[in-house]
């Protein structure tokens, strides 16, 4: 759901001022965002670092419904992009690029596979108004695919390519920028999440610990994709400590 700015001051801890930032007319999470935090400061009477946190909060929070108002206002026409045609299309162009990824496939039906494929993007499509419950499904699908399938990290930047080529392709015009920068962070956030969770397992089944390199790399990824749902995250993180303590 989209925050408004009760909600967006409330995650910074000033729901009180709501009022005063309304009668400075910023009634929005998008007025915000492109308020300069020193302003802020003798408005509202607050700390230049409070000002910059709540700057930096709308920054991010406009970002991601901006974004996801771009994924979700071209899906139907992306849903017929990922059609059987357009998906065996996807597949012909994967292979060609990338034969490395053929020995994946040797068994698959591949129209059950393709299935799979829009299935996967549709649901983070869906689970972009619910992201506290998308992330844990990425994850228990790349350890999943990692282990059942040896499917790599590698494996999916070279099937984000294709399937953005593909969605390219489909959209024809509809794929302004926007659209394309928006789409890259959706597939981002699906690669980076399965890939990180299938490094974890089979890192754990072959009881050995990733590399430092391994580490740090996974750390950058993940959090350059999950700082625009940094709050939806941080539930997660809460809602799972709680049932541990329980």
């Amino acid at each position: 759901s989209t925050m408004g700015l009760k909600q967006l001051l409330k995650a910074c801890n000033k729901e009180a001022l709501a009022p005063s930032f309304e009668d400075l007319g910023l009634s929005s999470v998008e007025d915000v965002s492109m308020c300069e935090a020193s302003d802020l400061v003798g408005d509202l009477n607050i700390s230049k670092e409070e000002a910059e946190a709540i700057v930096s909060k709308a920054k991010e929070q406009f970002l991601f419904e901006k974004r996801k108002a771009a994924v979700q206002g071209t899906w139907k026409a992306a849903e017929d992009a990922l059609g059987v045609e357009a998906t065996k299309l996807f597949y012909s162009k994967l292979f060609e690029k990338y034969p490395s990824v053929i020995p994946l496939f040797e068994n698959a039906d591949m129209d059950a596979q393709a299935e799979k494929l829009y299935k996967t993007v549709h649901l983070a499509v869906k689970y972009l108004d619910d992201v506290e419950n998308l992330l844990p499904v990425l994850t228990e699908m790349g350890q999943k695919h990692a282990l059942e399938y040896n499917c790599l990290r590698e494996h999916y930047d070279a099937v984000g390519e294709i399937l953005l080529w593909t969605l390219k392709t489909g959209l024809g015009d509809a794929w302004t920028d926007e659209v394309a920068e928006a789409w890259t962070w959706v597939y981002g956030v699906i690669a980076t999440t399965m890939g990180d969770a299938g490094d974890a397992a089979i890192a754990e089944r072959d009881g050995k610990d990733l590399s430092n390199a391994q580490k740090v790399v996974i750390i950058k990824d993940t959090w350059a994709k999950v700082e625009p749902i940094a709050e939806h995250a941080t539930k997660i993180f809460y809602k799972m400590l709680r049932e541990k303590d329980e």
